[in-house]
């Protein structure tokens, strides 16, 4: 399968970061993140923290994206 010779590596990084998003993006980790950083009015749509959090997790995500890259990169060659 000529796709999957071209795209095994990228296919293979996308899923180690559906499984990052997975861990950053769960309620429970802005739960814990929020009440760690004094922003436990995640849930009240009227506050701010919602946002901040946000922001927060947002980094981290970039942060954890770039260091799997730097772990794996998929436009390395085999």
């Amino acid at each position: 399968m000529e796709f999957f010779d071209n795209h095994g590596r990228k296919m293979l990084f996308s899923f180690f970061i559906i499984f990052v998003y997975i861990i950053v993006a769960n309620p429970v980790t802005y739960n814990i993140v929020g009440s760690i950083v004094g922003l436990d009015n995640y849930d009240n749509a009227n506050m701010e923290d919602r946002n901040y959090l946000l922001y927060i997790h947002s980094f981290v995500m970039a942060l954890l994206t770039f260091i799997v890259l730097l772990i794996y990169n998929p436009m390395n060659a085999k």
